[in-house]
């Protein structure tokens, strides 16, 4: 809720609670009308807090004014690229933390036959990264993705990999805005998707390769990045 919103319905709460505060006491009054030429009567306070009430509102819409330029100021200018870069730092930060918690001897892990190696995990989240950072701003696949899925490289060369495939993105997107997210891209197959869209799918994957890292250092006894400090 904004200030201006939330200012609007306290004003509006306190509005109400005075007229029902009047309606008791001209209700009270009416079953017994003797009780109104009392000075302490709900009828009188109401009648000597008149004033009050009618200060009270220019008062509010004062303060509205006054904060109308602080709501206006709290607008996030691009929301869907601004979120999308604030996802890719944490997911940067916790895959790349993840691929350093897996011991060395243990990147070939698997938890059963048909599900791909925590090896494999990293190279295709390196790999999705310059596919997606590449198509969604309108570059060719940079030289550094070239053999990322080949061999079977050791544990540091991954990372730089990882690291450098994140650098990448953040590059590519230190610029971006919310222009155009409408407008048609190609990322699998003949059927376009939008470039909004395109973004949900990327932060999607994100959230999913950090899902499979977390699940593969659980059942190796490592608690992942985001589990640590909350047992």
């Amino acid at each position: 809720m904004g200030a201006i919103d939330y200012i609007s319905f306290v004003a509006v709460v306190l509005l109400l609670a005075a007229l029902v505060s009047r309606l008791r006491a001209r209700r009270s009054a009416q079953v017994n009308p003797m009780l109104a030429l009392r000075e302490d009567s709900p009828i009188r306070r109401q009648e000597s807090g008149g004033v009050f009430m009618k200060m009270r509102i220019p008062v509010f819409l004062s303060l509205a004014a006054c904060l109308a330029p602080l709501a206006l100021a709290q607008t996030i200018a691009n929301p869907i690229t601004s979120t999308v870069k604030s996802v890719m730092a944490k997911s940067e930060q916790n895959m790349i933390a993840s691929a350093q918690a897996m011991p060395a001897d243990r990147y070939g892990y698997k938890p059963t036959p048909p599900q791909i190696t925590f090896r494999h995990l990293i190279k295709h989240a390196t790999m999705a990264n310059y596919f997606f950072c590449s198509k969604l701003t309108g570059a060719a696949m940079p030289a550094a993705a070239s053999g990322v899925m080949q061999g079977t490289p050791s544990k540091s060369v991954l990372i730089a990999r990882l690291e450098a495939s994140y650098a990448y993105c953040r590059s590519r997107f230190a610029n971006e805005t919310d222009t155009g997210l409408g407008d048609p891209i190609h990322l699998f197959g003949p059927q376009p998707v939008s470039r909004g869209g395109a973004m949900i799918i990327m932060t999607n994957d994100w959230t999913d390769h950090y899902a499979i890292a977390a699940y593969y250092l659980r059942l190796n006894g490592i608690l992942p990045p985001t589990a640590r400090g909350h047992r």
